[in-house]
């Protein structure tokens, strides 16, 4: 039988967890929330790398494309954001579509 080990706990945000991903390379866990924010996380160190905000309402989902370079997220007001995924600018808000 096999046995699941926990690897490492996230933890930040302050309301459900709606969705998870990770970036094709599996460097980065993405995790999206009713809390109306997006974290990125360094899978090798459990470190947050970017809290990204934009959301008026909780957030549904979060994809990853498969260059690995945008982000989508879907709200509950139908509005659906496209991130830009350098996680080192400080603005990856890269467009809003209503």
């Amino acid at each position: 039988m096999n046995k699941f080990t926990c690897v490492r706990s996230l933890k930040g945000h302050t309301h459900n967890v709606s969705s998870v991903t990770f970036t094709p390379d599996g460097d980065y866990l993405i995790s999206s929330s009713w809390d109306k924010t997006i974290k990125v996380w360094e899978v090798s160190t459990g470190f947050l790398v970017k809290n990204l905000e934009g959301h008026d309402d909780r957030i549904n989902d979060v994809a990853v494309n498969e260059k690995g370079n945008l982000l989508v997220s879907s709200g509950n007001k139908g509005d659906v954001i496209l991130w830009n995924t350098d996680w080192k600018r400080d603005n990856c808000l890269q467009s809003t579509f209503d």
